[in-house]
């Protein structure tokens, strides 16, 4: 992670006290062997004998299901599966496990707490207390984490090549919200460390896109006319959604789907991209119209925006649009 935590996490400290002994190791008591080698940031061992024999770790911590402005929403993609500290049920493990570490014996000096050594919070030590069990503090000192391992397969998003299209292929593009989470995810960041650099400018490519010659900020174009500009890296979706599940009609046939069959704002999301929708203005437009048909439906006359009416009253079926319905 580097010196310091990505907006969004918290910070915590986790001093673990190992075997004091000084002995050979195959001799009655231990022999302190701790190493590490190469970069590993704050995370260090104690190399002086006044700071004793221990390991100094520093975490950043991510509530998995915090969506204010400011939280990492998925995990990286790092191009392989690996490990994290995560509680027993974290939602995104292919398989959990654990980690023990048998710590200090007498006199142990186990600590969690801020980078500063302050005290954690009582709700910062509640949360952290799913992924880290430090119940053996003290007497007979351990500790044990829990663990999981995540696959990149569940990153959904991708970052094309710069210069590479003016807009996302047909269905893979994101709205404005998708592009923040998706910029997070594959390793951008948010100029003002809240917000998405939002406009709608002629020279870089439509919808999200980031800008990794310079300070690889995440923006979003509103102009659907966007160019594959050399300096910016459309983000999209891995996949195409399918239209196996959903069911165009053509212009002014109907003025709202069968029975049964209307699209939730959520499906029509799915099916407004199956069928070659598009976001204006990064989201799906949502009204009250009297003069379109109600649900899910797009406009191939003008944009071919994904609209989604919520008004079932004074529809009608209208020439300049198809809607969208299930199968």
């Amino acid at each position: 992670m580097g010196e310091s935590c990505p907006t969004g996490s918290f910070e915590f400290r986790r001093y673990i006290d190992n075997q004091d002994a000084t002995s050979p190791i195959w001799a009655k008591g231990a022999i302190n062997v701790d190493w590490m080698s190469g970069e590993t940031g704050p995370t260090r061992t104690g190399r002086k004998q006044s700071e004793g024999t221990g390991i100094e770790m520093f975490f950043c911590f991510f509530k998995e299901t915090d969506r204010s402005q400011n939280t990492l929403l998925s995990l990286p993609n790092l191009g392989f599966d690996y490990g994290v500290f995560a509680a027993n049920d974290f939602s995104n493990a292919i398989i959990t496990g654990s980690l023990y570490t048998d710590d200090e014996d007498s006199n142990n000096n186990n600590q969690l707490t801020k980078r500063d050594k302050n005290p954690l919070s009582s709700q910062e030590r509640a949360l952290v207390s799913g992924l880290l069990d430090t119940n053996g503090d003290g007497a007979n000192g351990h500790t044990k984490y829990s663990l999981a391992l995540v696959s990149n397969n569940m990153i959904d998003h991708t970052r094309l090549n710069r210069g590479t299209l003016p807009v996302c292929p047909k269905g893979r593009s994101l709205t404005l919200e998708q592009c923040r989470e998706a910029g997070l995810v594959l390793g951008a960041k948010l100029r003002d460390g809240r917000n998405v650099v939002v406009g709608k400018w002629t020279h870089t490519p439509s919808g999200c896109f980031i800008n990794p010659t310079e300070d690889n900020a995440i923006h979003y174009s509103v102009n659907s006319r966007g160019t594959p500009g050399p300096r910016y890296s459309l983000l999209c979706t891995k996949s195409f959604p399918s239209v196996d599940e959903y069911v165009q009609y053509g212009r002014g046939i109907v003025a709202r789907c069968p029975a049964g069959k209307s699209l939730t704002k959520e499906q029509c999301h799915e099916a407004g991209l199956a069928f070659s929708g598009i976001f204006r203005d990064g989201r799906i437009q949502v009204g009250s119209w009297s003069h379109t048909p109600s649900g899910c439906f797009l406009n191939p006359t003008e944009d071919n925006a994904i609209h989604y009416a919520v008004k079932v009253g004074g529809t009608k079926a209208d020439n300049r649009y198809t809607v969208l319905c299930l199968r």
